[in-house]
């Protein structure tokens, strides 16, 4: 019976992945189960096609940076649960997200991308630092408005009232 290349499931195996993200990943000559495949389609096709189409960053809170956080701290969680886990990790701290030279960044992405373990729960915890990196640059945002409108007198409390209360307002609108 087959197993699946990248979380060794024998369930609904398929003979190759047709998520449409062979290129990247170099899944298209694998097997995968239909939970992998569509990990692929669904998650990382879309996480890796943005991080890809980011331009180099000129601050620290830039976009890519922010997406190359988040491949850094998922492929640091899961490093004991591949072969490469260090060798992907040393390419990731190798890869700044300030190279303005756009072939070698996707050249070392898409190295990256192709040592992973592509796979359901990887994907869940992708999707969880996605989430989680949207909250925060939310905070930072509301955090900016309010010292524009408050000006010096606002203080981190300030902004902690004004969260809760979102979120009071939030819930009695459910």
């Amino acid at each position: 019976m087959k197993k699946c290349a990248f979380c060794e499931s024998q369930s609904a195996v398929k003979d190759f992945c047709g998520c449409g993200h062979g290129a990247t990943f170099g899944c298209s000559k694998r097997p995968a189960c239909l939970d992998c495949e569509t990990s692929h389609r669904r998650v990382f096709g879309p996480f890796f096609r943005a991080l890809l189409a980011t331009n180099a960053a000129t601050r620290a809170d830039s976009p890519r940076t922010r997406l190359l956080a988040i491949l850094n701290e998922t492929a640091a969680f899961y490093r004991r649960e591949y072969r490469d886990g260090e060798t992907v990790l040393a390419s990731l701290r190798a890869t700044s997200s300030f190279d303005r030279d756009a072939a070698n960044f996707r050249l070392r992405i898409s190295d990256v991308a192709t040592r992973l373990p592509l796979n359901g729960g990887v994907a869940a915890h992708l999707v969880g630092k996605i989430k989680n990196a949207a909250l925060v640059r939310a905070a930072e945002k509301l955090d900016d408005a309010l010292r524009e409108t408050c000006g010096a007198a606002y203080t981190q409390t300030d902004l902690i009232a004004e969260l809760e209360a979102r979120h009071q307002t939030v819930n009695r609108s459910r």
